[in-house]
């Protein structure tokens, strides 16, 4: 993940939740390999939670970035827009799969 990769998953939200689904859907899929410095992230909606999930341990510099990233994300008109409540950073490269709740109260395991 570097700055360019970060600012392209930025714009994608921000372009994402403008138009906020009703239902649970994807709305990054990073995995597919259409975004390079990407790879290891997807970004679910549901119903108010946002769900980022990282698949591969980034490195502590990108991680600090994207979690500020996020921050300033949940802090935009178009996130109080959407509705959302709720931000989640799930770690799945971990044995736990441990999330960080960011933004609101756990509300999932």
């Amino acid at each position: 993940m570097n700055p360019e990769a970060l600012a392209l998953l930025h714009a994608h939200l921000l372009t994402a939740l403008a138009d906020a689904p009703a239902e649970t859907r994807r709305l990054f899929h990073g995995r597919g390999r259409c975004w390079p410095g990407l790879e290891q992230v997807t970004v679910d909606w549901l119903q108010g939670v946002v769900l980022v999930s990282l698949f591969k341990e980034p490195q502590a510099a990108q991680l600090e970035a994207l979690k500020a990233d996020l921050l300033r994300l949940a802090a935009s008109p178009a996130w109080v827009a959407c509705g959302a409540h709720t931000l989640a950073l799930q770690h799945r490269y971990l044995p736990q799969s441990t999330t960080e709740w960011l933004v609101g109260t756990p509300s999932m395991t």
